[in-house]
């Protein structure tokens, strides 16, 4: 994955506020990157492998849907966290992490017109698969319409 991916990917979550998103330089995304891997870190530590606050990721699946319709800050910062329970399970079983909540992530940032950051989700979707498929076609589209902003 190109570094621009991996130092946007998590960190332009703003938080409960939904306002326009300010236009930021890879100076800035890199610092909040560092910031939320750290707390990725904090909470991959914290967790068994595929568990996050006692429950294992697949059981947020209904959670996620209600979230997206009744509250989409909470919904991104739920699949950020659990995107990195997901990842860490990866890798401790060695198998490639599921698609589902990195689709639902760049649903919602498309959902927001924030194309940087949902190019960055789709890229650290793409690390772990091969390219192709509906993400590699998700992921073309993003970069055009960011091109056209």
């Amino acid at each position: 994955m190109a570094s621009f991916g991996r130092s946007i990917w998590a960190g332009l979550f703003s938080g409960a506020e939904r306002v326009a998103e300010p236009k930021i330089g890879l100076e800035q995304s890199t610092v909040w990157a560092h910031s939320l891997e750290t707390e990725r870190a904090r909470i991959r530590a914290e967790n068994p492998a595929g568990i996050y606050k006692g429950r294992h990721y697949a059981e947020y699946a209904e959670d996620i849907r209600r979230l997206k319709r009744e509250d989409p800050s909470a919904a991104e910062a739920l699949l950020l966290d659990l995107i990195a329970v997901v990842e860490a399970e990866a890798r401790t079983r060695r198998w490639k992490p599921p698609p589902a909540y990195y689709e639902h992530l760049a649903i919602l940032r498309r959902k927001r017109r924030d194309y940087i950051s949902e190019i960055a989700v789709l890229e650290q979707h793409e690390a772990w698969h091969s390219g192709g498929g509906k993400f590699a076609e998700r992921l073309e589209k993003a970069k055009n319409l960011l091109a056209r902003r």
